[in-house]
């Protein structure tokens, strides 16, 4: 009797202890569904992130060269009627430079009395539209060489700027941004204008940019993003989703200049398009966890009905979240430096070189991107060894950074190469700054590492000023092209890149 009295207990005891482990598996795994999913949550804000702030950029790049432009064609049209002389020379250039700048459609002066320079993209071609002596305006259809493809046709142009007006109420030397829509309320364009001053009355000078050309989530990740004008209204977007909204149920956090928005089933990020300046516009960003993770929204339900099974199946999904957040986290932060001399490698320099330029753009400021070659280099790796060759190079970094600005960047290309975005200041001139900086870290190399006595220095540059532009990538391809032209002829010296800046020009 004493057995079996004592058998319910143990059942008893048995059947508690089993339902306690259970429960115990039970809020493991919740537990750990919910670390899992803000680890998913935390590292979709990250890529959100990376991809409002390349999308911000190249949005500012279009931007800050509109308004460069613009202003360069209002001080040309100050200069007045001598202009009306040279109009085939205008008409040629105005086609070059949009050649060279796709996301242009237009450059064009109107004056007070609706006299007319300029050029538009229409289809094919382009649209010619000038103000004849008799006061009478008219346009011209011409392919892409500028010949022309139908009669002169009389145009009534204020009647179809609506932005004209507008232009013409801002005040004198501000820049104004206006989107030009569509029928069906798309923004097909974008323009930038300012009001000048001339002496038989106010110019407004143009540029129309592609809206298209604003926006791009440019990721492998599903991401959608928009172009908002400072009250909400869509510039640009390179989808046809409806622009989410920030709720006051979502929660919302301020991260690196940039508010970051937590709703129920996607990230929104407001990315400001400047610190600073205009136009107040600002890059929005939704992307979804479970497309960044896959799955992890049935992540919770799975680990739930595998609790009772075994706790090691909690962990063992546990550890599956995690190595899969670890190379995500590992993209989203990327290697940013050159493993042997600790510079900035080529990615971080087209990252970081492309702000300083974007600053320098705002300033104004001049900047100059420097390209420098190793002379001989190859000897001391054939004759010494690779680790000399390995020693000449952390040498020659360390070099160039003790004399680099704190606000210089400089960057190993890889081999031999290196990169310097570096300031200018006012009034300095660039051949002679460029070539001190390479005579002292050449002096430098030859001191630090006296077997490598042979090895030379060459540089190739160029700046934002002579080269009309401040991409990082075209201004490389300037001072790397005048540095290797440059050797053929001689080592050892500095070369500056032709001026191919189409205002100086």
């Amino acid at each position: 009797m004493g057995s079996r009295a004592r058998r319910p207990v143990i059942v008893t005891l048995a059947t508690v202890g089993v339902t306690i482990a259970l429960l115990a598996q039970l809020a493991g795994a919740l537990v750990m569904s919910a670390i899992a999913e803000r680890g998913a949550r935390s590292a979709s804000a990250d890529v959100a992130g990376l991809i409002a702030d390349s999308a911000a950029t190249q949005a500012s790049s279009v931007t800050d060269l509109a308004e460069q432009t613009v202003l360069a064609l209002s001080r040309l049209a100050a200069q007045g009627p001598q202009l009306d002389a040279s109009y085939d020379v205008l008409l040629t250039g105005v086609r070059s430079y949009l050649d060279a700048n796709p996301a242009f459609t237009g450059l064009v002066t109107v004056g007070e009395n609706d006299s007319i320079l300029g050029l538009y993209e229409a289809g094919g071609g382009y649209v010619a539209r000038v103000t004849a002596p008799d006061g009478v305006t008219y346009e011209q259809d011409l392919d892409r060489n500028l010949q022309v493809m139908s009669s002169p046709r009389v145009y009534s142009y204020v009647d179809q700027t609506p932005w004209l007006a507008k232009a013409r109420e801002g005040t004198h030397g501000a820049l104004m941004w206006q989107v030009v829509a569509s029928d069906d309320g798309r923004s097909e364009d974008v323009v930038v204008t300012v009001l000048g001053d001339r002496d038989d009355g106010s110019v407004v000078s143009a540029v129309v940019v592609r809206a298209t050309a604003l926006v791009n989530a440019g990721t492998t990740v599903d991401a959608n993003a928009w172009l908002l004008d400072s009250g909400g209204d869509v510039i640009a977007a390179d989808t046809t989703a409806e622009v989410p909204a920030i709720g006051p149920g979502a929660s919302v956090d301020e991260v690196d200049g940039r508010t970051v928005a937590f709703t129920d089933d996607a990230i929104v990020v407001d990315q400001p398009l400047t610190d600073t300046g205009s136009p107040a516009w600002t890059v929005r960003v939704e992307v979804s966890p479970e497309e960044v993770v896959p799955g992890i929204a049935t992540l919770p339900r799975t680990m739930i009905i595998y609790a009772a099974v075994a706790t090691s199946i909690g962990a063992a999904v546990a550890l599956v979240v995690w190595l899969v957040r670890r190379p995500l986290v590992h993209t989203v932060v990327r290697a940013r430096s050159d493993a042997l001399t600790g510079l900035a490698n080529r990615y971080e320099l087209e990252s970081q070189g492309q702000r300083i330029l974007d600053a320098g753009a705002k300033r104004p400021a001049d900047v100059a991107v420097v390209v420098m070659d190793l002379d001989h280099f190859k000897t001391v790796n054939d004759s010494l060894g690779h680790d000399e060759g390995d020693q000449v190079l952390r040498a020659f970094g360390h070099s160039l950074t003790l004399h680099t600005g704190p606000r210089d960047l400089v960057a190993r290309l890889g081999g031999d190469e290196f990169a310097v975005v570096r300031w200018l200041d006012l009034g300095a001139d660039p051949d002679a700054t460029v070539e001190d900086l390479r005579a002292t870290v050449e002096r430098d190399l030859r001191a630090l590492v006296p077997s490598a006595s042979a090895v030379g220095v060459s540089a190739g540059f160029t700046t934002a000023a002579l080269a009309g532009s401040y991409r990082i990538g075209e201004l490389l391809s300037a001072a790397d092209e005048a540095m290797t032209r440059g050797r053929h002829a001689s080592k050892g010296a500095t070369y500056a890149a032709a001026a191919t800046n189409p205002v100086l020009s």
